[in-house]
């Protein structure tokens, strides 16, 4: 994988990863699915893209583990402030530093996303998952991003592994069931709002509102 001269990916590079990935991910997702409840881009963004999960663990000092977390926490600030390449620039060295961390790699597909760059958060997500496979927050970001690129049967699939994994009754947990009886083009089921916990927020669906 080579970089491009915007600090990104090559998009050779990161079709092998999606490839690699997404075989992981829609391998083994549709068993699983099972037992759970129930565009085209701009030409600019195959000129970034997410780092590649290791294939094996990199031994990280803690000093660059530590710098790390400072760029995903910046990233994270930028990111809540609107300031999307700020956040993909700050995600990006948190990766590099500590590229054994899905949360970085799933927060940059968000950002991937309300930049529009579809294929390119598609394939963070898959990368993160991949890392993760019980990271829920990136499923719901794989939700988004397959719905916005019109993939409804993988949509249906991401949607689908992150119910599984979400806590019941949370925020995001009842905006995937409706995003999931949208797809499937039923009526959603009326849930009672008074058993609704606050939990952490999966990553950063709470700019979902950006895409409707």
């Amino acid at each position: 994988m080579t970089l491009t001269s915007k600090g990104g990916y090559g998009f050779a590079g990161l079709s092998a990863v999606v490839l690699a990935a997404s075989m992981v991910f829609f391998g083994c997702s549709q068993e699983q699915a099972s037992q759970s409840p129930p565009s085209q881009q701009p030409a600019v963004e195959q000129q970034a893209g997410p780092a590649t999960a290791p294939q094996k663990p990199v031994v990280v000092s803690p000093e660059d583990r530590a710098k790390a977390k400072e760029h995903f926490m910046k990233g994270i600030q930028f990111d809540r402030g609107g300031k999307l390449d700020e956040a993909i620039n700050e995600y990006e060295a948190s990766i590099k530093l500590n590229p054994n961390s899905p949360d970085p790699i799933s927060n940059l597909g968000y950002a991937y996303y309300y930049k529009g760059y579809i294929d390119n958060a598609i394939g963070a997500q898959l990368t993160a998952i991949k890392m993760n496979p019980e990271l829920a927050s990136a499923y719901y970001g794989l939700g988004l991003a397959f719905e916005k690129k019109g993939d409804k049967k993988h949509a249906i699939t991401a949607w689908q592994q992150y119910i599984s994994r979400a806590e019941p009754h949370t925020k995001y947990w009842i905006s995937a069931q409706e995003h999931l009886a949208k797809l499937e083009g039923r009526k959603m089921k009326k849930i009672d709002l008074t058993k609704s916990k606050k939990t952490k927020k999966p990553a950063a669906p709470a700019k979902e509102s950006r895409s409707k």
